[in-house]
């Protein structure tokens, strides 16, 4: 069980990693890999999706891969949190595929919007499973100069682990 989001430091950045965390996939164990690099001023922390957590207290919310969530609603309202305050937001995977699912609620206007792994007759099913799965896949990746993430990466080509079966 994670400990309840918060840090002691009010002059850290404080990164909410929402999700629930399991030991057994690949992409937990790379997130705790990531977390462990953050810088001395910022800090970021695993927070259960049914843990209760109160977004107020982060700077930003990375919703983590693996779902379906144990509460999904938490997962929602983070984002919602994030939009109506302009806290940063980084979904990833499964994180990318629920904002996907709320933006479309909440800005496109589609109340019955859906995720088909969690509500597969869902009304407007705007993630649906992919024809093609790319669980398990490693593809390259290239970084577009000039962005960000070309400046973190750098431009040369890198491999991509993908463990997604929806989209």
């Amino acid at each position: 069980m994670d400990p309840p989001f918060g840090f002691g430091r009010r002059d850290a950045v404080r990164i909410m990693a929402l999700g629930d965390r399991d030991e057994r996939y690949l992409t937990h164990r790379e997130v705790d890999e990531a977390l462990a690099r953050f810088p001395s001023d910022a800090g970021a922390q695993w927070t259960a999706t049914d843990s209760g957590a109160d977004f107020t207290l982060a700077d930003g919310v990375w919703l983590l891969p693996g779902s379906p969530y144990r509460d999904e609603a938490a997962a929602r309202a983070a984002i919602r949190h994030c939009l109506a305050t302009g806290t940063p937001f980084l979904g990833t995977c499964a994180g990318f595929q629920y904002a996907c699912v709320e933006l479309a609620r909440s800005l496109a206007g589609i109340a019955g919007a859906a995720h088909a792994e969690s509500q597969p007759d869902g009304e407007e099913l705007v993630v649906t499973p992919l024809a093609c799965s790319l669980y398990g896949e490693i593809r390259p990746v290239q970084t577009v100069p000039g962005t960000r993430l070309a400046a973190i990466c750098g431009s040369a080509p890198f491999e991509g682990y993908h463990y997604c079966g929806y989209g």
